[in-house]
């Protein structure tokens, strides 16, 4: 577990000690995450708004939000895209993102809040 730690402080995530006891098996590794691996850190490079309820103003300011105190990396790199969306041709009052509450996470499945009046959901299906 103290390879997990020295991992988490140099970006590296590891989920669980089952993946460290199997990595010594390892013989090959692939990647496909080019923005993780180039910049050193995740980013989100595109996405698909599938909610015909909230623009998608609305949508980034909620996700932007609901991300802003996150310390998870993939919640960072969702607070910062958003944050970018919306500074696109907007003036910075009009950016501002609204401070979480109720926030609670959920380890390996993602996170909840109230951003304003509207309840928040991210992460997986499980």
């Amino acid at each position: 577990m103290v390879g997990a730690g020295v991992g988490a402080r140099n970006g590296i995530l590891i989920k669980g000690g089952v993946a460290l006891e199997l990595a010594h098996k390892v013989s090959a590794v692939l990647f496909d995450k080019t923005g993780t691996l180039t910049r050193g850190r995740p980013s989100v490079t595109d996405f698909h708004l599938f909610a015909e309820t909230v623009d998608e103003d609305e949508f980034f300011r909620l996700i932007g939000s609901a991300e802003s105190g996150s310390e998870h990396p993939l919640g960072k790199a969702i607070h910062d895209f958003a944050k970018e969306r919306l500074s696109e041709g907007a003036e910075e009052d009009a950016i501002r993102l609204k401070t979480p509450q109720d926030f609670v996470a959920a380890p390996g499945k993602g996170m909840s809040c109230s951003v304003g009046e509207r309840r928040v959901l991210i992460g997986n299906r499980l």
